[in-house]
């Protein structure tokens, strides 16, 4: 596909008003809140997600719960409130060892969770970038898979790249990679790290839970909210784990676009030819003692779209 950069602010431009109880992600029509836009959505309501067997490395061996662990519990955390009202069904596949994102048609594509622990540019302390400026995977939005690092801000701390097709906004793929490179990722319960550190494995940090239950969200079709009590707002402080929780609002999306015994739901209704494209969404979390703020970034594909949506400070 042919790619051109398109820098959109999704969460500032898109954020959610009180009266909302959620937001959908939209395909990208390069028009600020286009009524025609359709909505992202899964017509096939049976998700499978497969982890790259490196896991994080910063989370200790024989950590229990690890990584993989943390990570399964958000899935379970969106199937059982999907069990009760909705069509959407989630498993998932076994460990691979691929670490490169997006979607191949006709590829053996999958919906991938993966750790960067490298950062692709500038490091900020002094350090030369990984990724040389005048390299033509910056414009081709590919420097994350040619060099297995962290393409966005160094404050985001996690992007979700979602293929969809952008004449109706079915989604085909998802995947979602973490920022190892700058966050350190913990899987305990309590008790939080200290606003301003140390940041250890033995307490809260960026909890792996917290930040995929929420990455998960996006994987469905969901955009950030304004509300500071949901599970997709677009902030998460270190030692946050109130995310791990759905809200009432991303609960009722569940209900209302994955419904039991129905067709996934559109907020469009139109009859179109189908185009295949891209698009991402995601999240991070704010450096210490930054107030942490969700940005995007859209990326136009010649028949699609990628955005990328993060948590970040």
């Amino acid at each position: 596909m042919t790619v051109a950069a398109l820098p959109l602010l999704v969460a500032l431009a898109l954020g959610q008003t009180g009266t909302e109880p959620y937001r959908r992600s939209r395909v990208d029509t390069g028009i600020a809140n286009d009524p025609r836009a359709h909505c992202l959505w899964w017509g096939d309501p049976h998700v499978t997600f497969q982890q790259n067997q490196a896991g994080n490395p910063d989370v200790p061996d024989g950590r229990v719960p690890n990584e993989f662990d943390a990570f399964a519990a958000a899935l379970d955390t969106w199937q059982a409130a999907a069990n009760a009202c909705s069509s959407l069904t989630l498993s998932e596949g076994p460990r691979v060892a691929d670490r490169e994102i997006g979607w191949v048609e006709g590829g053996p594509n999958e919906n991938l969770i993966v750790y960067r622990m490298q950062f692709c540019g500038n490091p900020g302390n002094g350090g030369e970038p990984l990724v040389p400026a005048s390299d033509p995977c910056w414009q081709d939005q590919t420097c994350q898979n040619k060099y297995d690092c962290f393409d966005q801000a160094r404050a985001t701390i996690a992007i979700t790249t979602t293929t969809y097709d952008r004449r109706t906004g079915q989604i085909f793929d998802a995947d979602v990679e973490g920022n190892g490179a700058f966050f350190l990722f913990t899987t305990v319960d309590s008790p939080p790290c200290p606003m301003g550190g140390p940041f250890t494995e033995q307490c809260v940090a960026t909890d792996v839970q917290n930040t995929f239950t929420h990455e998960l969200g996006h994987a469905f079709g969901l955009d950030h909210t304004d509300e500071e009590g949901s599970t997709m707002f677009r902030s998460a402080p270190a030692g946050e784990t109130s995310k791990r929780v759905l809200d009432s609002g991303t609960r009722q999306f569940l209900c209302d676009v994955y419904p039991k015994n129905a067709p996934p739901k559109d907020c469009v209704i139109s009859v179109a030819q189908s185009e295949l494209g891209e698009a991402a969404g995601g999240c991070g979390c704010s450096e210490a003692g930054a107030p942490p703020l969700l940005i995007g970034l859209a990326l136009w594909v010649l028949r699609g779209r990628r955005s990328r949506t993060g948590l970040r400070g």
